[in-house]
């Protein structure tokens, strides 16, 4: 069996709660956090929750800067980190950006659902 095969197959079933029973998610969210925006090349760390009771089932960061409702990506920003945080209900991710001459951030999404 192909392996995209296999993947689609494990991810209906955690979608659907493959154990006969009700289950898989619901209440589908992705929250958004950004750090201050900042032209020091000090690292810098946003946290992203989930709502309340919700678990993480995703997420990812972006080096970026405010440019209306969107933050396009800065070429200049390292990403250090991104990942689920301990409780395992949101997102942290810390970045910096050694070029002085711009402002930037750390911009930081979570994917959560509650979880059966």
């Amino acid at each position: 069996m192909d392996k995209p095969v296999v993947f689609a197959i494990l991810i209906a079933m955690s979608l659907s709660g493959c154990n006969g029973t009700s289950g898989g998610i619901s209440g589908y969210e992705v929250k958004r956090n950004a750090s201050k925006e900042s032209n020091s090349p000090t690292m810098q760390t946003v946290f992203v929750n989930c709502s309340s009771g919700k678990k993480v089932l995703g997420g990812g960061a972006v080096i970026g800067y405010q440019a209306g409702d969107s933050f396009p990506t800065d070429p200049n920003g390292i990403l250090m980190e991104s990942e689920p945080n301990g409780g395992q209900n949101g997102w942290q991710a810390s970045g910096v950006d050694l070029n002085t001459n711009d402002s930037w951030g750390v911009i930081a999404y979570a994917i959560c659902a509650n979880v059966q």
